[in-house]
């Protein structure tokens, strides 16, 4: 009998700890959609922010340079690497516009560690990290930052 309750307790205690993970991702989600819809509802289409994306698990990786990224009429116009004031091409780039990186958010959910920051008056995400595994080399920073 003690076998069977301890088995039960043991189940229940793994069910609410699987429902929580979920209920946080629920929850993160429902912060990241808040944000989004902020974002959205402030009508903004063209702007200039900063961009980095650090590894955060990679002790051997460089951090990839900031760039400036233009945005006009939601679509990327321009990306300046600030450290070697260079223009970047256009095609083949993986720069986000904002509301690119809430969906970025939304596909790492189950990946994003700690909670992310968003700006308090227009939404956008201002910093979040990841971490897929407890492998080296799969997480990385997203900052955003000089927004205008």
């Amino acid at each position: 009998m003690k076998l069977i309750m301890l088995i039960s307790f043991l189940s229940c205690l793994t069910l609410s700890a699987c429902s929580s993970d979920s209920n946080d991702n629920s929850d993160l989600l429902s912060v990241i959609e808040m944000n989004q819809k902020i974002w959205m509802s402030s009508g903004i289409e063209s702007y200039t922010f900063t961009y980095q994306n650090l590894p955060n698990d990679c002790p051997t990786a460089d951090a990839l340079p900031a760039v400036e990224i233009t945005v006009e009429d939601n679509s990327i116009t321009k990306v300046y690497e600030i450290d070697s004031g260079n223009n970047l091409p256009l095609e083949n780039n993986n720069y986000p516009t904002i509301l690119a990186l809430f969906e970025q958010m939304k596909s790492a959910i189950n990946s994003i560690e700690g909670e992310p920051s968003f700006d308090s008056r227009l939404g956008y995400p201002t910093k979040y990290s990841t971490d897929k595994s407890s492998a080296d080399c799969d997480g990385y920073t997203i900052s955003v930052y000089s927004f205008i």
